[in-house]
C-alpha cells in the first residue's frame, strides 16, 4: 500500500439523507495530518494497541478521510474483511446504506441489491465468497459517531478507511478504529463513546 494511489468506489446513500456522493483517495505523505501516533505495540496505561498511527485529510463537501494504519503483520484476509463488515454493520451502521466492491480486477460493483438479497449478510453474499476482492467498503448512519460513515478495508492490507461527515476529535477516531480492529481480531468492543482514552496522542489536529 505505501506509496499508491487508492481510489475509493464512491459511497451512495438514499437521498433522504441528504449525503451526496464521495469520491476520495488515500495517497500517503501528501495533503495529510498525523491525527495519532502511537508508534509502540502498548499505548498509555499497559493496553495493547494494534495501531500504529493515523492520518486525516479534509474532503470536499465537509467530509473527513481517517486512514489507520496497522502495527506490522496484522494485514487483513479476505475472509475478515467480510468478518469485519458483518460485524461492523450489526454493531454500529445498521442499517447498511451502501456497500461497493473493487473485484480482483479491480471493477467497481454495487453490492447493495446482493446483500439485500443475501438477508443482509455479507458473509452470504455471493459476489463477495465467491472469489476475494480488492476492496469493499460500507457506509451508513454510526449510532457511535452521530453522522454518516464509510469503512473501507483493502485485500491483504495494513491499512483501512474511516471516511465521515464532519471532522471527529482524536480520541473519537481512535476509539472508532479500535472498534473496528478489535473486531478483526475478535476481541470485546472499544468504547463507543464518552469516557476517557489512554493511547499516548503524539500528534493532533
Amino acid at each position: 500500500m505505501l506509496g499508491r494511489t487508492v481510489f475509493a468506489v464512491p459511497p451512495r446513500f438514499p437521498k433522504s439523507t441528504g449525503v451526496k456522493c464521495l469520491i476520495y483517495k488515500i495517497k500517503k505523505r501528501k495533503g495529510e495530518e498525523i491525527v495519532m501516533a502511537i508508534g509502540g505495540n502498548v499505548s498509555g496505561g499497559g493496553k495493547q494497541s494494534y495501531i500504529n498511527k493515523i492520518t486525516h485529510k479534509r474532503l470536499i463537501g465537509g467530509w473527513h478521510q481517517y486512514t489507520v494504519w496497522l502495527q506490522h503483520g496484522l494485514n487483513y484476509s479476505w475472509w475478515e474483511i467480510i468478518a469485519g463488515a458483518d460485524s461492523m454493520a450489526d454493531a454500529d451502521l445498521s442499517p447498511i446504506m451502501t456497500a461497493q466492491l473493487k473485484t480482483s480486477r479491480g471493477v467497481p460493483m454495487d453490492l447493495m441489491a446482493a446483500y439485500i438479497k443475501s438477508g443482509s449478510r455479507f458473509s452470504e453474499t455471493k459476489d463477495l465468497t465467491w472469489d476475494a476482492g480488492n476492496m469493499l467498503s460500507i457506509g451508513g448512519i454510526s449510532d457511535a459517531l452521530g453522522c454518516p460513515t464509510m469503512i473501507t478495508w483493502f485485500n491483504q492490507g495494513d491499512v483501512f478507511g474511516i471516511t465521515t461527515k464532519g471532522k471527529l476529535s482524536s480520541d473519537q477516531v481512535r476509539r472508532y478504529a479500535e472498534t473496528v480492529v478489535e473486531k478483526k481480531l475478535g476481541k470485546p468492543d472499544a468504547p463507543k463513546s464518552g469516557g476517557t482514552t489512554t493511547a499516548h496522542l503524539e500528534s493532533t489536529t
